[in-house]
């Protein structure tokens, strides 16, 4: 391990020897930095770039033990280490879980795979682990239908077998081209933002996670910059919807104030998410998860101290600055979106589509002629007809994205709760049987 490795792990975890101090220890650590979020002593920027640093940090030590126990390099050994989800984007909050991505070579003894589990659940960290076992099974999960962007294709390597990495590269990263990116785009935006999915609006409000105009919103500076630079080329140093904002400057899409403001927008709805989860492990307040005034207020009064650091002197005043955080964030991302589906009407068409069509004619059989995941999800969120969402189920009955589809197909609020229960067991209508005979076994 580096000596700068070795003092990043040692700054965070707060002990003299990592390996002989308990992950009890560590996690308090990291339970004090969250505190000093919340207490205005470090912000959440920081906070990110730390946590950042301490999980990559943890995992080369991890396989530095592994490569010296079997005297090799880590290039070398019969595994690989990825993250994704938040960490990947380099977004992991204190407190935070972490996902892992374990990618094992044929021939990888079981020992070998069984220690490097446990050894990665003994981080000072909640996780949550892919096993993906092999590249193949990498690649069967990078289902074309399956929501937002999957897991395979959002890892970010980080230590372990070269040749693994490269190939994993091959199979996913280098088949993810940039308009396949675009279309991507713009279809989780409509379903985002046009058709609420999923909302997760409850008698408490919104759901703390799913908060359209905010914590979502963030993402898809994070998907924007994947459209514009190659993976391995994008800083690991900080956030990359701060690296985002870099670029678009450099670009001149934003302004030097726009930026300041989208930046420090994030950092306070960043903020308000980290207060209300702690305050929900202390109080065991499900209401505290769901955003609404009462627990907005309830946010205000914990984090009040660091607030009138801010400027931000009174609850109302909280109020509105949170309520144009959003708003400045959106206004953003909707300029991205219009840059991106600028170069695909035929995306942006299909939308309209899917909720003029009350039957399954031919122009929609020619668009679903083929279908992967943007021809699907417009259909099945916003179409009217029951005849071309039992189409789309039994198109896909025995497919790993049946699940989504019915997922989506669930939040359609254009047809009834009978018509969603009718699809599972759905049969397309008897014209289009002989039509379709090469597509579907009956």
């Amino acid at each position: 391990m580096s000596d700068k490795a070795k003092s990043v792990e040692f700054e965070f975890f707060g002990v003299k020897d990592p390996k002989k101090e308990s992950t009890e220890q560590a996690r308090k650590n990291i339970e004090g930095m969250g505190e000093d979020v919340i207490m205005g002593k470090i912000s959440v920027l920081e906070s990110a770039e730390r946590m950042g640093a301490l999980v990559r940090d943890s995992l080369k030590h991890i396989a530095d033990e592994f490569a010296t126990r079997l005297h090799i390099d880590p290039s070398e050994l019969p595994f690989s280490l990825f993250i994704f989800g938040s960490p990947a984007r380099d977004l992991m909050l204190p407190g935070s879980d972490i996902d892992i991505g374990l990618i094992f070579k044929d021939d990888c003894p079981v020992y070998i795979k069984e220690e490097l589990k446990q050894k990665i659940r003994a981080l000072p960290f909640e996780v949550d682990i892919a096993k993906w076992h092999s590249l193949d099974a990498v690649k069967k999960e990078n289902c074309p239908h399956m929501i937002e962007y999957t897991n395979a294709i959002e890892a970010r390597f980080i230590v372990g077998n070269n040749d693994i990495a490269e190939k994993h590269r091959d199979l996913i990263e280098k088949q993810d081209s940039r308009q396949d990116k675009e279309r991507r785009f713009i279809t989780v935006y409509n379903l985002f933002h046009k058709y609420n999915y999923p909302t997760k609006k409850t008698k408490f409000g919104q759901d703390l996670k799913y908060d359209f105009g905010a914590t979502r919103d963030i993402i898809f500076l994070d998907w924007f910059l994947a459209i514009e630079k190659e993976k391995a080329s994008i800083s690991q140093e900080k956030p990359a919807a701060f690296v985002c904002l870099d670029t678009l400057l450099q670009d001149g899409v934003v302004s030097p104030e726009e930026q300041k403001r989208v930046q420090n927008a994030i950092e306070l709805i960043l903020l308000t998410k980290i207060t209300l989860w702690r305050e929900n492990e202390k109080t065991k307040d499900e209401h505290l998860l769901y955003l609404s005034d009462s627990s907005l207020e309830h946010c205000y009064h914990v984090i009040e101290g660091t607030l009138k650091k801010q400027g931000i002197k009174s609850l109302d005043e909280f109020m509105y600055v949170y309520a144009n955080a959003k708003a400045s964030i959106h206004e953003l991302v909707e300029k991205l979106y219009k840059n991106v589906a600028s170069r695909h009407q035929e995306s942006v068409d299909l939308w309209e589509m899917a909720k003029a069509k009350t039957s399954l004619d031919e122009d929609v059989l020619d668009a679903l002629k083929n279908p992967g995941w943007n021809e699907l999800v417009p259909f099945a969120v916003r179409s009217t007809s029951p005849e071309i969402l039992h189409y789309i189920v039994k198109r896909f009955s025995n497919t790993p994205g049946l699940e989504y589809i019915l997922r989506i197909i669930s939040e359609n609020f254009y047809i009834t709760d009978e018509i969603k229960k009718d699809l599972l067991v759905s049969k397309l209508d008897k014209k289009f049987k002989a039509k379709f005979e090469e597509d579907f076994k009956y």
